[in-house]
């Protein structure tokens, strides 16, 4: 039952990877079609069809990927030798496949939706001045309260440690025998509450990068774009503190889960351990909605003052590769970059700090690989 509920709940990023490429190309409609500007007749008739093929390409590829995953679960649960890293290590595989997938596709088409740039439509561009601090957008106590979340857990853990049995009940079947034990360590016990405060770490670099992002301003309408920009933005700086609550969160549930789980209370950690996985991801995906929808009116509202919701410098064409989703410029100090794709900031690959960012995005997927194999 549990092992059913990680495969399900593991499923989500899938679809949520899914939801966005399919909506990435039209984010900003004919203004960065597949990131190209186009006409509204082109948009309506010919990009239509692009977005159809695009998105039929897309869903094959999805489903492609679940069926391979699913038959790898069927296969493991015949065998009756099912563990959690033993289903979301191909999990985890699949999400990386299907994101592999998913950009390959998207160059392929957008290099069709390049054929209908709209030509002699370049608007007059600036540069903002703006200079935004990280402390600009954090609460003091949001960060005070979070710091307690994730370490006062750890210190009890710590303080506990001497106390806990040699094994750990962790893993139960749908009768409530214990199936899987955790041994008594130091890496197998703080492995899975150091991964949690590892991912707030990259959150936060995530974060500082961010406002040191650039952006293009229109010559006209300048003072009515920067305002609503930066209200877009403080939106997705919030929506950023949001998710690391949802990552935080789970820090003193699975402290108490090795502290306090006995034989005997087995079923009740297992009930709890779905009701409370279940809320969070309900939790997050209301997180996702909320977002999506202040957004839309933002953007809304930045097409009715001005008249155009995203700028694009001629002089960055030739820096921009994979269909505009990443970025290359060597004279540019920032990492990232606002990209006429999406809602999102592509990564300057020029910068050597760049390779930082990844790097530790890199090492926290080892990590949550290297754990679900020992867990």
């Amino acid at each position: 039952m549990v092992i059913i509920a990680i495969y399900l709940l593991t499923m989500v990023f899938d679809l949520g990877l899914l939801f966005y490429f399919l909506k990435l190309p039209i984010e900003q409609r004919e203004e960065a079609f597949f990131g190209y500007r186009v006409s509204s007749e082109s948009y309506h008739q010919q990009g239509r069809q692009i977005l159809t093929r695009y998105r039929y390409a897309l869903l094959a590829a999805f489903i492609l990927v679940e069926a391979a995953t699913l038959l790898m679960f069927i296969q493991e649960f015949g065998t009756g030798n099912l563990r959690i890293g033993t289903i979301t290590f191909p999990r985890v595989l699949a999400l990386l496949l299907l994101s592999l997938m998913a950009t390959i596709l998207y160059q392929v088409f957008s290099r069709q939706a390049a054929v209908h740039e709209e030509s002699g439509s370049t608007v007059r561009v600036a540069s903002s001045l703006k200079t935004r601090r990280l402390g600009d957008y954090t609460n003091g106590f949001y960060e005070v309260a979070l710091s307690l979340l994730l370490f006062i857990p750890m210190m009890v853990l710590l303080w506990s440690f001497s106390g806990l049995p040699q094994r750990i009940p962790w893993l139960l079947d749908s009768n409530g025998q214990v199936e899987g034990w955790l041994n008594k360590d130091i890496v197998t016990v703080f492995s899975l509450p150091f991964l949690i405060v590892y991912a707030q770490g990259w959150f936060l670099l995530l974060k500082h990068a961010m406002t040191r992002a650039t952006m293009t301003l229109p010559v006209e309408h300048t003072i009515e774009y920067l305002r609503h920009k930066e209200e877009d933005f403080r939106l997705g700086m919030t929506f950023l503190d949001r998710l690391r609550l949802v990552f935080a969160l789970p820090q003193p549930f699975v402290v108490a889960i090795i502290i306090f789980s006995a034989i005997e209370r087995g079923r009740i950690w297992q009930i709890g351990g779905i009701l409370f996985g279940l809320g969070l991801g309900i939790y997050a995906l209301l997180i996702f909605r909320s977002y999506e929808r202040q957004r839309a009116e933002v953007n809304r509202l930045l097409k009715a003052e001005t008249g155009i919701t995203c700028v694009q410098r001629v002089t960055d064409t030739g820096h921009w590769h994979l269909g505009k989703l990443c970025y290359y410029n060597p004279d540019s100090s920032a990492i990232f970059i606002e990209s006429p794709v999406g809602p999102h900031y592509a990564i300057n690959l020029a910068n050597r700090w760049a390779y930082f960012h990844l790097a530790y995005l890199i090492g926290l997927g080892f990590l949550i690989v290297w754990i679900l194999r020992t867990y």
